[in-house]
């Protein structure tokens, strides 16, 4: 996966350099959406994930990048996130909103969940939209081992709940008295066997 940083902080930049730089080879940086729009007209790339500050990209810009680079991937970060503007992010087909000083870990998982085909949104809007999916379809969560052809382990059934409920990982260490890494693993696992690609997919998932 190809990567573009974009912000107008080299602090900001260099924290996020930091949580991927162990995984992804292929980054680069920039500070300014025309250093954006230019670093990949010269390059002829269309299938970029650009991990982006709203600073530098509003909605107004994040619509035109991604209709002229409609096979880049845009991650849109803020000092503090608005969920309205968030869900417009979204609706314009933006694949991740996070609060721009979100922990090294969630980072590396938002690359994850981005790269594989998922969406990554805040555990707080996570819940409001999943609360107000079930209260419109007058909905509650299912129990996950009554879904088709899907075998989980108790642990596995405990995290997939947390997760529908909106929980962060370190949360839900700390509520079953395990390890983040521990968390991770099951939760890959749950996505695997579930055929979802990031909380939200999953949090969905579990309505009747």
């Amino acid at each position: 996966m190809k990567i573009l940083l974009c912000g107008d902080k080299q602090s900001t930049r260099k924290r996020w350099l930091k949580a991927l730089q162990p995984g992804y080879e292929n980054i680069s940086e920039c500070d300014s959406f025309s250093d954006v729009t230019l670093a990949l007209t010269l390059s002829g790339a269309t299938e970029y994930t650009i991990l982006a500050h709203a600073n530098c990209i509003g909605i107004s810009r994040a619509q035109e990048l991604l209709s002229r680079f409609p096979g880049c991937k845009l991650v849109i970060f803020s000092d503090n996130p608005d969920d309205i503007k968030n869900i417009e992010y979204l609706k314009l087909g933006v694949v991740g909103v996070a609060n721009a000083y979100i922990s090294l870990d969630l980072l590396q998982e938002v690359a994850r969940v981005v790269e594989s085909g998922g969406v990554w949104i805040g555990n707080d809007l996570m819940q409001r939209i999943v609360a107000a999916s079930f209260q419109a379809s007058g909905n509650g969560l299912t129990e996950v081992n009554n879904l088709p052809g899907v075998e989980l382990t108790t642990r596995e059934l405990q995290i997939a709940s947390f997760i529908a409920q909106g929980y962060a990982n370190k949360e839900i260490a700390n509520q079953l008295e395990i390890t983040e890494r521990t968390v991770k693993a099951h939760l890959n696992s749950v996505y695997r066997k579930t055929d979802t690609k990031g909380r939200l997919e999953l949090a969905l998932l579990f309505q009747h």
